[in-house]
């Protein structure tokens, strides 16, 4: 009896042994699915913001301009380095192409017009001084861009970036400061005042560009005219100083640079700073009067661009805070953008006491100044 007992026992342990070990189902047998989770309705993310209506308009602008594909600068200014480092940081900001085409503003101005005439557009935008730009506006070559995000914040610039009308933009501040020789001109000698240059002390030592060719003077006498310290017979008595007189804009800051000169009595600092970075003994000084401040370059959206949406993406990103970086680092001058240091060299940058701020009548006043050659017949020079 114990032995078939004892026997039982073994049997069933075996019997259960091989039960455990054994697989629950076939090999291969698929696996039931697991019955779903019941779980909440999944709410979609709510957006931080709602885009506005402008932000929607400007979204199709930049999917459309990645359409077209490409923007053609016609440019004054934006050439050598300047000109590859815009064309890379705006291809890569957006996939857009740039082709840029150089040269003078008259000249590209002529080009834009026998295009027009030959109805084959090329350029979507023109960049040159802002003369230029403003008689291109007049001639009917130019268009307003769109309301481009970069004007929400109205209080970065350190005037207005453009006409009113987005129509003509300005790219830059430029100053108009006097110029002097350093080695010629020592420390506490300089003049202090416009008045002061009319003075013997300085006859035979000023250097001019005549006005035809260079506006810096012609800036001079708006500036003194609407604020009230120089009037016309201030110019007849400069044009007595016996005045060194070279051929155009770049010959001004060269003559002192060589010593030819110990003076100019106003001047564009982006091109005074060239020459400074190159070791001139140039250096800008300020005046009692003030230092007139307008724009530099100026560029507007060719009429009937054949790819008008690129050219406003073009236009904001040269506004804004990359934008103006790349072009005023570049060309060591002071941005339009107040968010931004100057980039030029010290001495071709003037902390005035008093800021004489032009503005776009200002400029046409200018434009009209010179093409009459009303100031280069006040300084007795030749007129052709």
């Amino acid at each position: 009896m114990k032995k078939s007992l004892l026997f039982t026992f073994l049997l069933s342990t075996l019997v259960g042994l091989i039960v455990a070990c054994a697989p629950s189902r076939p090999v291969g047998t698929p696996i039931p699915p697991t019955p779903p989770v019941a779980t909440s309705p999944v709410t979609p993310p709510t957006p931080v913001q709602n885009l506005s209506p402008e932000d929607i308009a400007w979204q199709k602008i930049v999917e459309a301009a990645k359409k077209e594909g490409k923007v053609s600068l016609y440019s004054f200014s934006i050439i050598g380095d300047l000109g590859r480092e815009v064309k890379k940081s705006f291809e890569e900001a957006y996939g857009i192409k740039v082709e840029i085409t150089t040269g003078v503003g008259s000249i590209l101005m002529e080009r834009i017009k026998s295009e027009r005439a030959a109805k084959k557009p090329i350029a979507d935008t023109y960049d040159t001084a802002p003369g230029f730009v403003i008689t291109a506006k007049k001639s009917g070559l130019t268009q307003p861009s769109e309301n481009l995000p970069v004007l929400a914040d109205k209080n970065i610039w350190r005037m207005a970036p453009h006409d009113g009308e987005r129509n003509v933009w300005g790219i830059f501040g430029q100053q108009r400061p006097p110029q002097i020789n350093t080695s010629l001109v020592k420390p506490g000698d300089e003049p202090k005042s416009y008045a002061e240059m009319i003075t013997p002390k300085w006859s035979g030592k000023i250097v001019i560009a005549p006005p035809l060719s260079d506006p810096s003077v012609i800036y001079l006498y708006v500036a003194g005219k609407k604020y009230g310290f120089l009037n016309d017979d201030y110019f007849r008595q400069l044009g007595k100083q016996n005045l060194k007189i070279v051929p155009a804009v770049r010959d001004v800051a060269s003559a002192l640079a060589r010593g030819e000169a110990s003076l100019t009595p106003a001047y564009s600092s982006a091109e005074a700073a060239a020459l400074i970075v190159e070791g001139a003994p140039v250096r800008s000084i300020d005046a009692a009067e003030g230092i007139s401040l307008g724009w530099g370059t100026s560029i507007a959206i060719v009429k009937d661009a054949p790819h008008p949406n690129a050219a406003n993406v073009f236009l904001n990103w040269l506004f804004s805070r990359q934008g103006q970086e790349v072009y005023s680092r570049g060309r060591k001058i002071l941005s339009i953008r107040n968010d931004l240091p100057f980039y030029g060299p010290a001495a071709s940058y003037v902390e005035t006491k008093k800021t004489l701020a032009l503005e776009l009548a200002d400029f046409e006043e200018v434009s009209r100044l010179q093409s009459a050659q009303v100031v280069d017949k006040l300084l007795g020079l030749e007129v052709k």
